[in-house]
């Protein structure tokens, strides 16, 4: 893995996350963004199995369908199933820390709601993908 390339990885991750927080989207310019890194990363290590195809289109067949039923956003399953390039063979650990993080961050936000009494509609998911995927890009690393 390129380190130049994940750190700009690490930047279009925080900037989705910031952006879902902020306003509960995340551009496609940098959903694109960070495939096109994972791609160019792929390439300069001299092999497309670097990739993990598998697991993003697992995700996409699975998001687009959770999608339809309103239960996550396009954005979010966009922004999972580009990361999701940065890790092959790491399909379940992604799916398990997001899930333990994605929990971590509605709890917080429904602590908020009862403070200010307002009741959150969503939940910026973006924040727990892009967190761990960068703990998983760290941990591939190191």
């Amino acid at each position: 893995m390129s380190l130049v390339l994940a750190l700009m990885a690490v930047l279009v991750l925080g900037w989705a996350a910031v952006s879902d927080v902020r306003s509960l989207t995340i551009p496609n310019s940098l959903v694109i963004a960070l495939a096109a890194l994972a791609l160019v990363n792929a390439l300069i290590a001299g092999s497309l199995d670097a990739l993990g195809w598998v697991g993003c289109l697992g995700c996409l067949i699975i998001g687009i369908i959770l999608w339809k039923a309103k239960i996550i956003g396009a954005g979010d399953v966009k922004l999972a199933a580009a990361a999701l390039l940065w890790l092959p063979g790491q399909v379940i650990d992604f799916l398990f820390l997001t899930a333990i993080l994605g929990g971590l961050v509605s709890l917080v936000y429904l602590v908020k709601g009862r403070i200010v009494k307002k009741k959150a509609k969503q939940i910026p998911y973006g924040l727990p993908l892009s967190i761990a995927t960068v703990a998983l890009m760290a941990l591939a690393r190191f």
